[in-house]
């Protein structure tokens, strides 16, 4: 339980500073607000339809609903990776810093 909290404690961190970074600098209050908010709420409801799928059929009815999740949160990734070809698309127009 102790390494499973370890990770998740990192994940949230660095999940976050990803989402902070991408963020304009006047909207970063409400970023990590609608993050903090959304974590914790998709820690729960998933918890609970994997539940309610276990429960209602069986244990792989649950690692196909958690398979069906992990599919679909490629979608958006999908799509921001492909924003995110185009030259300053992270930045929303402005050059990124050049370091040297």
């Amino acid at each position: 339980m102790v390494v499973f909290a370890a990770g998740m404690a990192m994940s949230f961190a660095a999940l976050l500073a990803f989402v902070v970074n991408r963020a304009d600098p006047n909207d970063r209050a409400f970023v990590v607000a609608s993050f903090s908010m959304l974590f914790d709420l998709a820690f729960a409801l998933g918890a609970v339809i994997i539940g309610a799928a276990v429960a209602l059929a069986n244990e792989r009815a649950g690692f196909a609903v958690g398979g069906l999740f992990a599919l679909a949160g490629l979608l958006p990734l999908r799509s921001a990776a492909r924003r995110n070809r185009e030259p300053g698309a992270l930045h929303r127009g402005r050059p990124p810093a050049v370091e040297r």
